[in-house]
């Protein structure tokens, strides 16, 4: 048997005109009552006030990566010509674009805690022009892949505890941006995840994974990592070697560089797969260099 998983994601991207920040209400369609139906299957919205699209599920890595490439570029070709779309993780809006209703309310469905087991607090809007975008990764068992523990509730948590593992302190080490560490005011803290019927969606990581095919290859290659941890029972061992459940905390919410690089270079490098190992490394070589429409062959004009 060669277990996999599915893989699917629900990406958030604000819009911009010139260097302004736009809430993207009025500029396309769906909502999360009624998601719009895209050409290749995916479901638009708008949420708050960021364009979200939910991707169709891969079941390959490659198969993910095809579906999100036509996903963004039919998304190019719905943005009006004066706009654009920017993948920062969190930004400041002017008050003139949080007059609706909308764009003062955050997501109803609550979040949970992977390592306190409890519901995460709701954020308030009416407290800042702070907004925060993310890409969850909603990971699936197809019930013969190895992976039915992601249909027990205590199998989600230890997922998501390793995922919090893997990617979300080697994305400590990719995702730099300091707006990244500020969208954890809000969004995006350790072990945040919400339980789902297929299994899991982690909501830790901001769309920084989505700027080109290797982040999205060594993501997917890192979800294999963590349920394999799971399903051959070594989690704990993992947990303990990097430290504990604290330590993994601190460093994912803080951003804490040096720790994050340090417990990979001494713990998670030996729990990582041959392909893991060699997207790191390419992507680490890539930080701050990717060109989104030239890394997903975006031909779609607006």
């Amino acid at each position: 048997m060669n277990p996999r998983h599915t893989i699917g994601t629900d990406p958030e991207f604000f819009v911009k005109k010139g260097e302004k920040y736009i809430n993207a209400e009025t500029y396309f369609p769906g909502s999360k009552e009624e998601p719009f139906l895209m050409k290749t299957g995916a479901g638009l919205q708008t949420d708050n006030v960021a364009v979200e699209f939910a991707s169709p599920v891969g079941v390959t890595a490659e198969d993910f990566i095809n579906k999100l490439r036509d996903t963004f570029n039919e998304l190019h070709s719905m943005l009006p010509k004066d706009l654009t779309i920017d993948m920062a993780a969190s930004a400041e809006f002017d008050e003139d674009q949080l007059n609706t209703p909308q764009a003062q309310a955050f997501g109803c469905s609550p979040s949970f805690d992977a390592w306190r087991l409890c519901e995460n607090e709701q954020p308030n809007a009416e407290r800042s022009n702070l907004r925060s975008t993310g890409a969850h990764i909603h990971i699936g068992s197809t019930g013969e892949d190895g992976n039915d523990f992601l249909h027990d509730p205590y199998g989600k948590v230890y997922t998501v505890r390793m995922c919090d593992a893997f990617h979300g302190i080697i994305s400590v080490v990719l995702d730099t941006d300091e707006r990244s560490i500020s969208r954890r005011k809000l969004y995006g803290k350790a072990g945040e995840h919400r339980p789902t019927e297929y299994g899991v969606e982690y909501r830790t990581l901001s769309s920084f994974w989505l700027k080109s095919p290797n982040l999205v290859m060594l993501i997917d290659s890192l979800t294999t990592d963590a349920l394999k941890a799971v399903r051959e029972e070594y989690h704990e061992e993992i947990i303990n070697k990097l430290g504990g459940a604290d330590t993994i905390q601190k460093i994912i919410n803080t951003g804490d560089y040096e720790a994050a690089e340090k417990v990979i270079d001494a713990v998670l490098i030996n729990y990582m797969s041959e392909d893991s190992k060699y997207f790191l490394k390419e992507c680490k070589a890539s930080i701050n260099k990717y060109d989104f429409k030239k890394e997903w062959q975006i031909t779609a004009t607006n």
